[in-house]
This record gives C-alpha cells, structure tokens and sequence, in this order.
C-alpha cells in the first residue's frame, strides 16, 4: 500500500514539475510576443523613417534642379 502511495506521489511531483514547466513556457512565449510586437513597431518606424529620407532626398533633388533651371534660363537672359 505504502508503495502504491509512493508511485502516486511521484506522479503528482512530476505533474507539478510539468505544470510549472509548461507556465515557464508560457510566460516564455508571451514575452517573444511581446518582443516581437516591439520589433515589428520599430520596423514600421523604420520603414516610415527611410520613406521620409527619400522622399526630402527627391525634394532636395528637385530643388537643385530647379534652381539650375533658373540659373540657366537667367544666363539666356543675360546672354542675349
């Protein structure tokens, strides 16, 4: 009988040992999720930041041109 008591003991040991294991886990993934949404927010953020940079890049890009524009129609200008 005593024996008998002893097996079901060891299985409620192992029974919590996986219990909290599986807890471990969980707080485990739900921190990888959590993770994982900030890394995406600051892909997004990234992403917005590069967009912007091109975008003044072209704008910078454009304003040269047209300045040159300008620059060279004056030169017609003071040529003729």
């Amino acid at each position: 009988m005593n024996h008998i008591k002893d097996l079901k003991s060891e299985e409620e040991i192992e029974r919590d040992k996986m219990n909290r294991l599986m807890k471990e886990v969980n707080e485990l993934l739900e921190k990888i999720t959590k993770l994982d949404t900030k890394i995406n927010e600051h892909q997004k953020c990234k992403s917005d930041i590069e967009r912007e940079i091109v975008l003044q890049k072209q704008m910078i890009d454009d304003k040269i041109l047209l300045e040159k524009e300008c620059e060279d129609d004056s030169m017609v200008i003071f040529s003729t």
